[in-house]
């Protein structure tokens, strides 16, 4: 009964013609609306096919599949159940080779049973990260892209620009995270300084302060997000004023698929759609370059209105692309044509290893695999290089296939705040002034500052002294024209001593001595004033106190304090010598 089913599945998609060889194989595919897209993609590749084997262009074989679904989801937990579906197919069915899985960890433990079995597997959705060996999988070619194309990419786009230090942005879950850590893990491989910084976007209030933290630390961020927090990150850059010239983004989108990646677009229609413009001329967006054949395009038509005929299915995001759907398309044809040469060479199409050696290492139309069976594919970087309408133009394009980054057109990268060039990936001190360049302009500047500072405050001492001294100069003038020992003639009242060259006299209310000097003149010059001014400040107990002086000819004499007690001169209980007295 259950074999019964399983034939009842074979996908007889065409006439087999008399003679020609039926090659079947196992398709392995997620349940629900996943397995139906890659369902539709191969039924889709199974036609161009046909049309080729009627053509002529093909010839000896027809192609059929028979389908085996193997779970809801994507996970370790259902390995087991796409092995079980491998063993059945081979074991009852005998089939020639197998398509599928989606997931990778339904892929490799099948591919593990091919490589034992010598049959080719073909997927077009299977990532691999940097630890897995590709070598150790034989039989098994990829046409979807691998992660290391990003890496190389992005490796590129830092030795462009002498860029050595950056950070990645990536959060704690969903396949971003696989992409930011496997980018940033193969960055550090090429020699590359990569700070890591996982959020969880959807707890994120506010941007700013994680956002002023990350600036501390570089001037290279590269995004692995959804759309919609780019867009959030980059209006909070604005706020910040991060778009200054001094910072680089990078937002890694590997292609256009809003439900898978979010919206990248900086147009939104609200009211941060000027501050996103602005900001996203500081933004380079990576993605996996788009065929635009007529081939491809009559792909897509096909896929939207097979998927409606049979699925009664239309995608949410109609302008959206599916890179890994569109693989599986390029993973039949490819096939096609690998048997079609083995079968012209007369070899057997069921040994696995001779049937990839016609798929590897060679580029067959658009499709390039490399000597791993892994698929070279072309990246392109974009850069909004109309910035009065916000559009974004190619710029440089990565082929995987020579490993090199070469301009695309003739459009250049444009930085915002007018620059011209390319921002430094860190200031010119570092982050930490660790440069010794600056450590010694830190050094020197000290120095200078300090003798500076020394010299300032010596001239300073000494302008202090100096305005100190002009100051007392300048007042002690002011004094010396005041005169106020000065004393006139007229105000002194005389009573005579007999046998004495003093003058008891009244001045001012005092009792005063007056002392005649023999000179008809006396010039007041300033040494004189400053004499006369000193004698004034005199005062002691055993010193008669000068008073003034009177200097009005013919009137010249000295006026001193009145000393009560007497004087040696006029005291007869005394004896001195003349030659004392004089």
């Amino acid at each position: 009964m259950l074999l019964t089913v399983h034939v009842c599945l074979l996908l007889n998609l065409h006439a087999v013609a008399a003679g020609d060889r039926n090659i079947t194989l196992g398709l392995l595919l997620p349940v629900g609306i996943a397995g139906n897209r890659i369902m539709t993609s191969v039924e889709i590749a199974t036609q161009t096919v046909d049309q080729r084997l009627a053509e002529g262009t093909l010839r000896g074989f027809t192609l059929s599949f028979i389908p085996r679904r193997t779970g809801t989801f994507c996970g370790p937990a259902i390995r087991l159940l796409a092995t079980v579906h491998a063993a059945e197919l081979h074991y009852i069915h005998n089939v020639d080779g197998f398509v599928g899985h989606f997931c990778s960890y339904q892929t490799l433990p099948v591919a593990d049973m091919t490589f034992t079995w010598n049959l080719p597997i073909l997927t077009g959705g299977t990532f691999f990260d940097t630890t897995v060996d590709e070598t150790r999988y034989s039989t098994l070619t990829r046409t979807a892209y691998g992660l290391a194309v990003f890496s190389e990419t992005l490796k590129n786009i830092l030795d462009e620009f002498n860029w050595e230090i950056c950070t990645i942005i990536l959060p704690q879950t969903t396949a971003y995270a696989t992409i930011g850590s496997n980018v940033g893990e193969m960055l550090l491989s090429l020699g590359k300084i990569v700070t890591f910084r996982r959020v969880e976007p959807d707890k994120m209030d506010s941007w700013e302060e994680f956002l002023r933290s990350v600036s501390e630390k570089a001037r290279v961020i590269i995004f692995a997000l959804r759309g919609e927090y780019v867009r959030e990150i980059m209006v909070t850059a604005y706020s910040l004023g991060l778009i200054n010239g001094e910072f680089a983004f990078i937002d890694i989108e590997p292609f256009p698929n809003k439900q898978f990646f979010g919206d990248h677009n900086w147009q939104k229609g609200d009211e941060f759609d000027e501050q996103a413009r602005i900001a996203y001329e500081a933004l380079f967006a990576v993605r996996l370059f788009q065929s635009t054949g007529e081939e491809y395009m009559k792909y897509r038509a096909q896929m939207k209105r097979q998927l409606l005929e049979k699925y009664n299915y239309t995608e949410p995001f109609p302008n959206d692309t599916n890179f890994f759907i569109e693989a599986f398309y390029d993973a039949v044809t490819l096939y096609s044509l690998a048997v079609n040469e083995t079968l012209a060479e007369g070899g057997d199409v069921r040994d696995g290893h001779l049937v990839v050696s016609k798929m590897w290492n060679r580029i067959t139309g658009t499709v390039a695999i490399n000597e791993n069976g892994g698929r070279d594919t072309e990246v392109i970087v974009w850069d909004m290089t109309d910035t009065e309408n916000g559009t974004f133009y190619e710029i440089f394009q990565y082929n995987q296939t020579v490993g090199q980054l070469t301009p695309f057109g003739t459009r250049a990268p444009t930085w915002p705040a007018g620059r011209t060039e390319a921002p430094a990936d860190r200031p010119f001190c570092g982050f930490d002034n660790e440069n010794p360049a600056c450590q010694d302009i830190t050094n020197g500047l000290a120095s200078i500052l300090y003798a500076v500072g020394s010299t300032v405050a010596v001239m300073i001492v000494l302008s202090s002294i100096t305005m100190f001294y002009i100051y007392r100069r300048i007042s002690l003038d002011a004094e010396l024209k005041e005169m106020t020992w000065r004393v006139k003639w007229d105000d002194l009242f005389f009573s005579k001593f007999r046998h004495s060259t003093f003058s008891r006299s009244v001045s001012v209310g005092k009792l005063v001595q007056v002392k005649n000097i023999k000179k008809a003149k006396i010039d007041l010059t300033r040494d004189v004033l400053l004499e006369l001014r000193n004698m004034r400040l005199i005062e002691h107990g055993n010193v008669v106190r000068f008073v003034g002086a009177c200097v009005d000819a013919p009137h010249i004499a000295v006026i001193q304090e009145h000393c009560s007690k007497g004087c040696l001169e006029v005291s007869t209980l005394i004896l001195i010598f003349c030659t004392f007295v004089k």
